[in-house]
């Protein structure tokens, strides 16, 4: 009987991106992985990507993620916006907290 040994180790890198470089990024892998691929290897040769081309496709097909994630932060900063703009709006007179400058009654 002969005994078989694999290992596999598997790196990862996590990346936590600013808003603008998100957006950024979006606006980059927003060309898709043909035309981007296209270009890049027309003008800069194939040898750096070429390898690992899988991966950045990969990274391409993040594209939906990440627009979702922009789409999210638009609507928090217009609710934000529409607070500072019209603060208690939507909200019914006895659900709003009062200002700094209200008495509070117990």
């Amino acid at each position: 009987m002969q005994t078989v040994v694999k290992t596999k180790v598997e790196f990862k890198v996590y990346l936590e991106l600013t808003e603008a470089e998100a957006r950024a990024f979006e606006a980059i892998i927003g060309y898709g992985w043909e035309p981007f691929a296209t270009f890049f290897y027309k003008s800069l040769g194939s040898y750096y990507l070429k390898p690992y081309e899988k991966a950045a496709k990969s990274l391409f097909s993040q594209r939906q993620d990440i627009i979702y994630q922009l789409y999210n932060i638009d609507q928090v900063r217009k609710a934000v916006e529409n607070v500072n703009t019209n603060p208690g709006l939507d909200i019914a007179p006895e659900e709003r907290l009062p200002s700094p400058e209200e008495p509070v009654n117990h």
